[in-house]
């Protein structure tokens, strides 16, 4: 059986796996996969294996000057673009004939499948020119069906998720409603299960990529931060779900804010992105150009205004570390803060039952100054009784400061520079400096008010972000009437 190497280990890495893996298991591509290559990792290098009959490398990279390097890198091996070989490999298993069924169509896992691929995935091949139009013909069999359901076309569709329950759209749809616009509310299969959360909007069940790339609306909105669809699709409107969109690539990524990056990010003609603050706006701008909205976070205009409840006791550390593998590297760390300070650790609500935190959350729980927070809600009474918070690459290491008005100890073990932004910013953070216990004395002397300052001078419509972008949905619909 043929064995297949994806290189290099790069931004869409992942998700080249996960389609090769889901195209092995389900869709019976006769091979089988062994490893994402990188050259910066010892032991993972492409000159580490031996080319044989048996095994070629797919190379995954959007910037043609690196991709003619990293080709040149797989000598010897047997070679494939990556889009280009699964662009062929869905031709022939998306069997038109069947698909022309609008029932077999609606449950169609494999055109999710090539949806989700062409959403990271792009080249000029004739396969995927042809894998495009494809798509495109059955994508305009779901665009009838759903006009046909709603019975006329919507100004805008709404895409729901029951992360944190769409809390990071705000209140944009009762806006819009006040300004007359027709909202049509949708919710993929995957969220419909959440117990109801959405029963109030009776939303309608698609699949997310299907209604991604429909031509129904004028204007489709949603939190997820995808980068491109089929051309004939409506204009797209992203909320970021991530407050630290895109100012996190300075701290996650390897390499610098480079063309390659800026490249990838603007390959959606169709997408108006909102950024938070001015820091991420300066990113954006730099690939989106006009095409960049400074809208703000819409889900601060929900939160309750803290400062007018009942203060408790600030005797608690949160401790909301994403990268599981250098959290467990603390735990001697968290072990001496206990014997200080009263420590409360708060998983990701997408790693709640990771091992890593599992495993420490039993190793602790035994510690009278240990506690557990799986709460829904980050504002809880739990977490009003902190008085800082160690995080990492988070969106919360942001968003609990400025919730709060209280510091978060930044846990990165690198932060690059784009201009004059860093993912650091000292009017929010202090940085770790390797001992837990000295780091939250720190929090002590940190002066609170630098948080105000940051909103007033950093953030975009402060708590008033929601009716902002529903102001700018409006004008851009009826400019189109």
């Amino acid at each position: 059986m043929n064995k297949i190497y994806i290189y290099p280990n790069n931004e869409d890495a992942f998700y080249a796996k996960y389609i090769l893996t889901e195209l092995i298991d389900k869709y019976g591509l006769k091979a089988e996969f062994i490893s994402i290559l990188d050259d910066n990792i010892p032991g993972h290098e492409i000159s580490k294996i031996s080319p044989n009959k048996n095994s070629f490398i797919l190379i995954s990279c959007f910037d043609k000057v690196l991709f003619k390097k990293l080709f040149d890198n797989a000598k010897g091996f047997k070679r494939y673009d990556f889009t280009t070989f699964i662009s062929s490999f869905f031709n022939k298993i998306l069997n038109l004939n069947e698909l022309n069924d609008i029932n077999y169509l609606l449950k169609s896992s494999v055109l999710r499948l090539a949806l989700f691929f062409i959403s990271f995935f792009k080249n000029r091949s004739n396969a995927y020119k042809m894998l495009n139009a494809n798509l495109e013909n059955l994508v305009s069999k779901l665009s009838s069906y759903y006009i046909k359901m709603l019975g006329e076309k919507p100004d805008v569709i709404y895409f729901l998720s029951s992360f944190a329950n769409s809390k990071h759209l705000g209140n944009i749809d009762k806006f819009m409603k006040q300004n007359g616009l027709k909202i049509a509310y949708f919710v993929d299969e995957n969220d419909a299960s959440g117990g109801g959360m959405f029963k109030n909007l009776n939303p309608i069940i698609a699949p997310f990529y299907y209604m991604l790339n429909t031509n129904i609306c004028k204007i489709f909105i949603s939190t997820h931060t995808v980068c491109m669809s089929l051309k004939s699709s409506h204009k797209k409107l992203i909320v970021p779900h991530a407050f630290i969109y895109p100012i996190a690539s300075l701290a996650q990524r390897k390499r610098p804010l480079d063309e390659h990056f800026f490249n990838k990010l603007a390959r959606n003609n169709n997408l108006i992105v909102c950024a938070s603050t001015k820091s991420n706006y300066k990113i954006l701008k730099t690939a989106f150009k006009n095409r960049c909205l400074k809208a703000g976070y819409p889900m601060f205009d929900l939160l309750p205004n803290l400062n007018s409840k009942t203060q408790d006791p600030k005797n608690k550390i949160l401790l909301a570390i994403n990268n599981t593998e250098f959290l467990y590297t603390f735990k001697e760390q968290v072990e001496k803060l206990l014997n200080k300070f009263q420590v409360i650790l708060r998983p990701h609500p997408a790693q709640i039952f990771d091992k890593e935190f599992l495993n420490l959350k039993k190793e602790l729980e035994n510690h009278p100054n240990f506690f557990y927070d799986d709460n829904k809600n980050v504002i809880n009474p739990l977490t009003n009784s902190t008085f800082c918070c160690f995080s990492d690459t988070s969106s919360l290491s942001y968003t609990y400061a400025i919730t709060f008005k209280n510091p978060v100890i930044l846990c990165v073990q690198q932060t690059q520079k784009y201009e004059d932004i860093s993912f650091f910013d000292k009017r929010l953070h202090i940085l770790y400096n390797g001992d837990m216990v000295k780091s939250a004395r720190k929090a002590f002397e940190f002066d609170n008010s630098l948080v105000d300052k940051y909103i007033k001078d950093e953030m975009y419509n402060y708590q008033n972000s929601s009716k902002f972008i529903a102001e700018f949905i409006t004008r851009k619909i009826k400019e189109n009437r």
